[in-house]
């Protein structure tokens, strides 16, 4: 008797082929929120997971480069 309902790509289980199959997306942890992000070419925003992590990300980055260290002042 064939299954009526196969399961799908993305479930793991007997006949389907889980997260863990070869040629899976690779996953991984998003570096701003620690949620699941794909690696590969599939996700636009990688390593993250969406594009809101990408730009908070960016934001702190020039925050960083916004802020002047007392050491930089006393050179000027």
């Amino acid at each position: 008797m064939l299954n009526p309902d196969p399961p799908k790509p993305h479930e793991s289980g007997p006949g389907g082929r889980g997260p863990g199959h070869p040629g899976a997306p690779a996953r991984g942890r998003c570096p701003e929120c620690g949620g699941a992000a794909l690696r590969g070419p599939d996700n636009p925003h990688r390593p993250f997971c969406s594009r809101r992590c990408r730009l908070l990300d960016l934001g702190e980055w020039f925050d960083e480069f916004g802020t002047r260290d007392e050491d930089d002042e006393a050179r000027d």
